[in-house]
């Protein structure tokens, strides 16, 4: 069975941190839950509905939790360690939002984790990344990596949303 691996990113390497056992409990559970409530039950393993799950990313009618967690899931995400404190928040909403007795579900462990990994001293760390599925790691070929800050997202996604309304409002 896959696992779920948190990653510390560094500026030429990553290490693994923590494993989550059963690899359905982090993206999977996540995607599951966007489609069936964004997007008419598509099925996020078919290639004609992944897409427009990916999408969700930047859709402001869904709350900035679940677009954190969308984004955390995608390959090269990080969240950077002065930002560990505000993912952990962002994650224990996830865990609430998506919560069922009946699936595995990860986001509560990783609402820790971060909180753990926020009163690191370790300067080297870029940030924190996460490989949803040990069958397919995205840190794997760090070389090839390029990564990038789930919070900016966010703060972008904000600010774009706040000069959107802004214009609205002079208009």
């Amino acid at each position: 069975m896959s696992c779920s691996t948190l990653y510390k990113v560094y500026k030429t390497k990553v290490s693994a941190y923590r494993q989550f056992r059963n690899g359905h409990g982090t993206a999977a559970v996540l995607w599951t839950y966007l489609c069936d409530k964004y997007l008419n039950g598509a099925q996020w393993y078919l290639e004609r509905d992944s897409n427009r799950l990916w999408a969700l990313y930047n859709n402001m009618v869904v709350p900035e939790h679940m677009r954190f967690g969308l984004m955390a899931t995608f390959d090269n995400a990080i969240i950077e360690v002065s930002d560990l404190a505000k993912a952990s928040d962002l994650a224990a909403m996830v865990y609430e939002t998506i919560y069922d007795e009946t699936k595995v579900n990860h986001w509560k462990e990783l609402s820790h984790t971060y909180m753990d990994l926020c009163k690191t001293k370790d300067k080297r760390i870029v940030g924190i990344g996460l490989g949803c599925t040990s069958v397919s790691d995205p840190w794997e070929n760090f070389e090839t990596r390029k990564p990038w800050s789930v919070m900016r997202e966010l703060e972008s996604q904000t600010l774009t949303a706040a000069d959107a309304a802004a214009k609205e409002g002079n208009e």
